[in-house]
């Protein structure tokens, strides 16, 4: 039985598009290597800052947008 692939909404954004879609990219990754939403969130966070710099600030969870 394969699960299915969950299905990114984004609802606010002010980046630009390759940035927003790199953002979907690495939470689809971090969701396959991770159980645990922070360690998702600290995957996002460290993947971010190397690619773009700057400081970056990655919150997730099931209840956040809702």
């Amino acid at each position: 039985m394969t699960l299915d692939k969950p299905i990114a909404v984004v609802k606010y954004v002010d980046m630009p598009v390759d940035m927003q879609q790199d953002a979907v990219d690495l939470c689809y990754q971090g969701i396959e290597n991770f159980k645990e939403e922070y360690e998702i969130a600290k995957y996002l966070k460290k993947e971010y800052e190397c690619k773009y710099g700057s400081i970056w600030h990655c919150i997730v969870g099931k209840s956040f947008g809702r």
